[in-house]
């Protein structure tokens, strides 16, 4: 048998190796030829966490690229490149991978930050300096930062009568006065909070009339919890003159302005009656998620016949759920929308909170309303409710090998979009359900996956290309503690690591349980893993076919999940049937070179003969006890050291088979740990037909194993 080692390079394809005998007596000489892979990264996936981003200048989302070798083994330090290819916004690069640890190779991060006008960005990842190039697109949508919903109660008002002495017009009564209703959403349907008159503003565009006063005011949730809405009302007064008012309302806060508009009619006059029917309108984050934490704002409008304020005093109207579940607050009352003047509006507003129920379902909310003449108004509003859906999972690298320290990442994607509504914490819990191993939480902030910002000594965020990244104010994006550009890298995405120790398990699945934390009964969904074998092993016999009498070499090849050589493992031959004997490594008498002076001969440095039936070695990794007797062992008095029978005692060492002398050995292994572990047998004189081994691997649980059968030519 004659070996040679192949180095690879750096450059993937097949390489064609061939043997020649060149001392062969016949020509042309024998020539036989292998091919072997050389294989690089061959398999780019990409998931993006959040593929709608806020059109502001701001949003971001996260791109991951996971990078497989020919052997689904994740590479490592490759170069990886982010590049938008079409559209707006900016792609940002972290530094390298998102882990440099053992656990963490072939996982490469980018950031995307959104534009300030909405649009589709085509991003391209690639791996453009590998034999074969490969690369994928993926797509992001910069949608509207702000969108506006708005009417106006009542749409018809009367005209105020100047006094005919002063001129002067007087104070708007019920009649003259139209409440203007806003709410303010961004473009992932949350309702916009907080907006002051520098952010929100109401105008007469054309027509008499004016708003007054032109700053909103942000309509409170009246449950416990309280806090702002996200829907903001104004007031139109009418003035003198008659006719059709247009009101614009403008969020000049968002990057696009965005705008719209109602319509407010005064006539010469108006007659109010009693309450003869009520519209009800809920305002809630879309989808309205069913976590026990969102809630929606509810109005009843009440009117007379002719669409004007009620004249109805006091009215207090009930609020019911007739149908689904959760509650109204306060006590089922709700409080009329009040304006500068202690004015009645006609508008109603409660609370309506979900109970923590994760169900889609469908919530009836009723208003009652009770006239002075004993008239009993009703209106029903229905209120659609989305459960959270389960996460996206993915496990990298998936499979792993056995029988070596490895690991895996579990990235838990929130397609709900729901981390910032959670501070940034993650919901998800992760647990083993079965299986071997051990896995850390989920984390979101800190921890993998969110990369390290690329920034410059002054704290600025600097793109793929080093420049410094611009807000949508064309100010540096400064990633420093406090500054609240730093909430822009949270993202929808979460990681926990798993890691099995190579004595844990092989050939079996890892069920992952992923428990949502925020969720009433804490749904979980599943995600498995599995490991794979961490032996394959694989053999060759040489020479094949033998002679009875001949000794016969045994190449055993082994391999693990991702094709790599198992190292330390141990290796046993044994004869299944025909007429043969293993052979042992043969260790005779020999000096240990150079341990000790070859001249001093008071010292017996020599190893005796031992034997190890059956075992295969992969040199420099087989550790045999050979005794070695140097100086006396002394004794703290430094005496000489007897045993029970009053022999010295001489000192002993464990010696290698690389190190001892070797006077007799029927084979040798030229290449150390290479996977590759060598024995032998001896057909006896007498073999015939065939002789079939068995070479077992022990060090693996499940001691994989492969038999290979040797024809006996002849006696």
């Amino acid at each position: 048998v004659y070996v040679a080692t192949l180095r690879s390079g750096d450059v993937a394809g097949n390489v064609t190796v061939a043997a020649q005998w060149l001392t062969a007596p016949e020509s042309p000489v024998p020539v036989a030829s292998t091919d072997i892979r050389i294989i690089t990264a061959e398999q780019l996936s990409v998931v993006v966490d959040d593929d709608a981003v806020l059109a502001d200048g701001q949003d971001s989302a996260t791109i991951v690229a996971y990078v497989l070798d020919g052997l689904n083994k994740p590479v490592a330090n490759q170069d990886v490149r982010f590049r938008l290819v079409n559209g707006g916004g900016q792609v940002v690069r972290g530094p390298g991978e998102m882990s440099k640890d053992q656990l963490g190779p072939g996982r490469y991060v980018a950031r995307y930050i959104s534009p300030s006008t909405p649009g589709t960005a085509t991003i391209e990842v690639s791996l453009p300096t590998i034999t074969n190039p490969i690369r994928t697109t993926i797509e992001i949508q910069a949608v509207e930062a702000s969108t506006l919903e708005a009417f106006a109660f009542p749409t018809r008002v009367g005209r105020r009568l100047a006094d005919p002495a002063t001129g002067q017009l007087p104070p708007p009564t019920e009649e003259n006065i139209s409440t203007i209703i806003v709410a303010v959403r961004d473009g992932d349907g949350e309702l916009v909070t907080g907006l002051t008159a520098n952010d929100l503003q109401a105008d007469v565009i054309s027509g008499p009339g004016n708003v007054a006063p032109s700053r909103p005011f942000e309509i409170d949730y009246t449950d416990p919890r309280g806090g702002g809405s996200g829907v903001y009302q104004f007031r139109f007064d009418s003035s003198g003159i008659t006719g059709d008012s247009v009101i614009r309302i403008t969020n000049t806060s968002a990057p696009s302005i965005p705008s719209t508009e109602v319509t407010v009619t005064t006539t010469t006059e108006i007659g109010r009656s009693v309450i003869d029917r009520v519209e009800m309108l809920s305002f809630s984050e879309e989808p309205f998620y069913t976590d026990g934490v969102a809630r929606a704002l509810v109005l009843a409008v009440a009117a007379d016949e002719d669409g004007n304020i009620p004249t109805d005093k006091p009215l207090e109207p009930d609020f019911l759920i007739i149908n689904g579940q959760g509650s109204v607050a306060p006590d089922r009352m709700a409080q009329q929308l009040d304006t500068r003047g202690n004015l009645d509006t006609g508008i109603f507003v409660t609370t309506y909170t979900p109970d923590n129920r994760n169900l889609d379902s469908l919530t009836s909310i009723r208003s009652i309303f009770s006239s002075v003449d004993a008239d009993v108004v009703t209106a029903t509003t229905e209120i659609s409710l989305t459960a959270l859906a389960a996460p996206d999972v993915i496990i990298f690298p998936n499979p792993i090998p056995a029988g070596r320290d490895f690991g895996a990442f579990i990235d838990i994607f929130d397609v709900n979009d729901q981390f910032v509504a959670f501070n940034g914490v993650s919901r998800y819990m992760l647990s083993i359900e079965s299986g071997p191993g051990s896995v850390t939480d989920a984390n979101s902030v800190g921890g993998p996956p969110d990369p390290i910002p690329n920034v410059d000594a002054m704290g600025q965020l600097l793109d793929s290309n080093n420049a410094v990244v611009m807000d949508a104010a064309g100010n540096p994006i400064l990633i420093t503690d406090g500054n609240p550009n730093v909430e822009n890298f949270l993202d929808n995405m979460s990681s926990g690591q798993y890691s099995i120790s190579r004595d844990e398990g092989s050939n079996q699945d890892v069920t992952f349980s992923i428990s949502d934390d925020a969720v009433a009964g804490n749904p979980t969904t599943q995600a498995v893993l599995s490991i794979g074998q961490d032996a394959v092993v694989r053999a060759v016999v040489s020479p094949d076919p033998a002679d009875a009498g001949e000794d016969i070499q045994v190449i055993a090849f082994v391999e693990d999940e991702f094709g790599l050589p198992a190292l330390n493992h141990d290796l046993r031959i044994t004869i299944v049937s025909g007429s043969a004997n293993v052979l042992a490594p043969s260790v005779t008498v020999g000096r240990l070179p150079g341990n000790l002076d070859p001249n001093d001969t008071s010292v017996n440095d020599r190893v005796n003969e031992l034997e190890v039936a059956g075992k295969m070695f992969d040199l420099g990794q087989l550790t045999v006890q050979g005794v070695r007797t140097t100086d006396p062992k002394l004794d703290a008095n430094g005496n000489q050291e007897v045993d029970n029978n009053g022999n010295p005692v001489f000192l002993t060492t464990n010696v290698t088979l690389e190190d001892i002398e070797v006077g007799s050995q029927p084979f040798k292994d030229v290449i150390g740990n290479d996977g590759a572990y060598v024995g032998a047998i001896a057909a006896t004189g007498v073999a015939r037909g065939t002789v079939v081994i068995r070479i077992t691997d022990l060090t693996p649980p499940n001691q994989p194993s492969v038999e290979v059968v040797v024809p006996i030519a002849r006696s």
